[in-house]
């Protein structure tokens, strides 16, 4: 069950729809504490991290203050131009999509408004950037 809606209607009253800009990140993870860090992970709680506005420009903040961070973000990959997709393979960003459901009948049952399809294109659209800049292969996990 969706902790941010009534089984799979309304959004419930009490989530909080705003999202985290990049001024907020940096007022709240200063360089010094990036530099200090050996891992990001990026997953929603309430929502997709990827459908965040500014969420490529904090991942390109984390990376170009902390090169060496492991950078990881954890989406349902139903967002996002292959622009952005592009950005998380030059960030060396780990990309863990989390798929619900193995075929696009059983997706269709857990996921509204995303295509099966289109989130295992950008799967493999991701798996090759990170292959072709010998970064290694993006994680996917069906649930």
């Amino acid at each position: 069950m969706c902790g941010r809606n009534h089984r799979g209607g309304k959004t419930r009253e009490t989530v909080n729809l705003d999202e985290i800009s990049l001024e907020d990140f940096k007022t709240w993870f200063p360089a010094r504490i990036i530099q200090n860090l050996n891992k990001v992970v990026l997953c929603g709680n309430y929502g997709d991290p990827i459908i965040a506005a500014d969420c490529g420009h904090i991942l390109s903040y984390l990376r170009s203050t902390n090169p060496t961070a492991s950078l990881i973000l954890i989406t349902n990959g139903s967002a996002r131009d292959s622009a952005f997709w592009r950005l998380m393979a030059a960030l060396n960003v780990e990309i863990h999509f989390a798929l619900d459901g193995a075929t696009a009948e059983s997706h269709q049952r857990y996921r509204r408004h995303t295509k099966f399809e289109a989130i295992i294109k950008k799967c493999v659209h991701v798996h090759r950037g990170r292959r072709r800049g010998g970064l290694g292969h993006a994680g996917v996990s069906a649930q």
